[in-house]
């Protein structure tokens, strides 16, 4: 029977790819043979995506990688930012006796102090730039994903390898253990719901992440990332206002910061962003006039980056007003999910045009808009007719078609998998009754083939009625039957 060591080097990383790195330096001690085949997916289990924490030891640490001699920058591929402050005052409450007689709390209370001035005296963005600048197989920029729908607040626990360089007098050199009880500390995400580093100096650094790695970016000259993703989900009964990317920065971006944007990013393929507008607008819709400003030059400057993105979702956080946007041509497109804007129909039919030979996905979800049945269905021929390789089409909205005193009749979903000029391809309406009287809501879907519908309706009218079942007949009957 043919033992581990025995296999070729080819297996043996197909394996090391579904274990950790504490596993493969494991293996790697077993015997000689198996150290020099996992050797080289050890270390790409240990620096192809490095987590970064905005706090000196983490920083100093990429930029300590990046210069090492042995060139392990050049495995560097993905880069994780995270949003947690690893040195927060609750973090210390959960500590096990042992832990805490081994000098934790102290080291503990020393860095949370002297982390305020740092990250307020732009070191952080200098340390960072210089490391971006010796990463030539950087693709990837990810901020951790952020969520606390449903009152959640999210939080992450630390590795092993994290511990021992967060706090050194903890002493978690490779191959030891995590002493037990710290394995299961965690500490949520500053922002959510600590708004600051302990009770020692107050840091929005939710406010600030994007424009520090966005000013590291543009001074390491860092052309080579193709990926870059920021995305949150904060619940709207949230009091915040510092995750997602604020709209105020791109009104602050001068003509040559957006002319050095188009160079660093013309190589991004994936963009994925979660918009911020701001508390005023948030809770009041204060400050529209600004808004609107800001949006503007956020799509001039998607246009201006996005020559050749191939993936895009946007959104806005959860508990703003969707936001009127007129997307920029993006010729290169293959997948858009566009959530909570208002897309004027015209508009988006200026939009596909542009990007109609490559599409393939496009999703729209809680879509507002003042077009009309008959632009909705002119925006449906032209997708038919112009975007011939689209493969998936879905609408999330609520769409009022009918208003009357005893009922409403609303589209809440259109969607399309296959190709619309395949007789099979068909299309699912989810369609909702109103009344305001119990029973308050009916609701049902209808199943139809896309291609038939189209060619047999010539007329708004027709179209939406069949498509929804005879949907204002059946809202009139169940009103009368209830």
């Amino acid at each position: 029977m043919a033992s581990i060591a025995s296999l070729p080097v080819e297996l043996i990383n197909a394996i090391a790819v579904d274990l950790e790195a504490n596993n493969l330096l494991a293996l790697r001690l077993t015997c000689k043979a198996l150290n020099l085949r996992a050797w080289d997916s050890h270390l790409n289990a240990i620096y192809q995506t490095r987590t970064i924490y905005f706090v000196p030891a983490s920083l100093h640490n990429l930029l300590k990688i990046s210069r090492h001699p042995s060139e392990v920058n050049r495995r560097v591929h993905r880069v994780l930012i995270s949003y947690t402050i690893p040195y927060e005052f609750r973090f210390i409450y959960q500590l096990p006796k042992a832990v805490s007689r081994l000098g934790f709390t102290s080291e503990h209370d020393r860095l949370a102090l002297e982390l305020g001035d740092f990250l307020n005296s732009g070191e952080d963005t200098n340390l960072l730039a210089l490391a971006f600048s010796n990463l030539p197989n950087l693709r990837s920029i990810v901020l951790e994903q952020i969520s606390t729908s449903g009152g959640q607040a999210c939080a992450r626990s630390f590795s092993r390898s994290e511990l021992n360089l967060l706090f050194p007098s903890l002493g978690l050199k490779p191959g030891t253990s995590v002493p037990k009880g710290l394995d299961r500390i965690t500490v949520t995400h500053v922002g959510t719901q600590w708004r600051g580093i302990c009770t020692y100096a107050r840091y929005d650094l939710g406010s600030g992440i994007w424009t520090k790695i966005m000013a590291a970016v543009a001074a390491a000259g860092l052309t080579s990332v193709t990926t870059i993703r920021y995305e949150v989900d904060i619940d709207e009964d949230e009091d915040e206002d510092e995750p997602g990317v604020w709209l105020k920065w791109f009104s602050r971006l001068s003509p040559q910061c957006l002319s050095s944007a188009q160079a660093l990013f013309a190589n991004l393929k994936v963009l994925s962003l979660t918009l911020n507008p701001g508390l005023e607008y948030i809770y009041s819709c204060a400050n529209g006039a600004e808004v609107s400003r800001d949006i503007c030059k956020f799509s001039h400057w998607l246009g201006v980056i996005g020559r050749r993105l191939e993936s895009l979702r946007l959104g806005i956080v959860n508990g703003a007003s969707p936001l009127a946007l007129a997307l920029p041509i993006l010729p290169s497109l293959r997948s858009a999910t566009i959530r909570s804007f208002n897309l004027e129909t015209e508009d988006l039919k200026n939009f596909l045009g542009h990007c109609k030979r490559n599409l393939v996905e496009l999703e729209i979800g809680d879509w507002e808009t003042d077009s009309d049945e008959e632009d909705w269905f002119s925006l449906l021929q032209f997708i038919r007719r112009e975007v011939t390789g689209l493969r998936k089409f879905a609408m999330d909205c609520r769409y009022l078609i009918t208003q009357k005193a005893t009922h409403c009749l609303l589209l809440t979903r259109f969607l399309v998998n296959g190709d619309w000029a395949l007789g099979t391809t068909r299309c699912e309406v989810n369609v909702e009754i109103e009344r305001p009287q119990p029973p308050w809501f009916t609701k049902y879907t209808v199943t139809k083939q896309i291609k038939r519908e189209l060619e047999a309706h010539n007329d708004p009218d027709s179209f939406w009625s069949s498509v929804t079942g005879g949907g204002r007949q059946l809202a009139e009957h169940i009103v009368v039957s209830s």
